[in-house]
């Protein structure tokens, strides 16, 4: 999930992080992102995450909301293709609402809500999950950041998870 400090028009952003779903059958996943400062408000992004047998593939918009509280709220909105080795594939539609508040010159705290509508192939239903982030944003350097993040799934069919991640901004 994206911190919503907002990239200025034509800036970008790397992100690589692993992921740990824990559980009986601990998940080790790795994922890079990058994105791009389109206006003061919307950010565009795409995203390739590598498990064992899934291939994730996404793409989104940030929109930084106008601030009416000392928080700064995006609006997220967009759309991934999961494709497994051995299930179906399924395609689905993301939307997430996320909160960013700093806490010192170099610490900020995020959390949001985060909501899936997954349409696997034939002969599956689909399904949403949904699911609670929160995260730490810290600065290690001019353009160098370590984000801390781990997510609580809401419901049977939404995972929990653990993250550690380094964010480079460019230009």
């Amino acid at each position: 999930m994206p911190t919503p400090s907002g990239l200025t028009p034509g800036s970008y952003l790397v992100n690589t992080c692993p992921v740990l779903i824990p559980g009986d059958d601990d998940e080790v996943g790795f994922f890079v992102r990058g994105a791009r400062g389109m206006t003061e408000r919307l950010s565009v992004r795409a995203s390739l995450g590598l498990y064992n047998d899934l291939t994730y593939l996404g793409a989104m918009g940030d929109l930084l909301l106008p601030r009416k509280i000392p928080l700064d709220l995006s609006l997220s909105f967009g759309l991934h293709r999961s494709g497994f080795e051995t299930s179906a594939d399924i395609f689905g539609f993301d939307l997430a609402l996320v909160g960013r508040r700093p806490v010192s010159s170099r610490f900020a705290v995020y959390g949001g809500f985060d909501v899936d509508v997954e349409f696997p192939e034939a002969p599956f239903d689909a399904f949403t999950r949904a699911g609670f982030v929160a995260g730490l944003d810290t600065r290690i350097l001019e353009g160098l950041r370590l984000l801390v993040e781990g997510g609580l799934g809401l419901n049977d069919r939404s995972p929990d998870y653990v993250s550690v991640g380094l964010a480079v901004r460019l230009r």
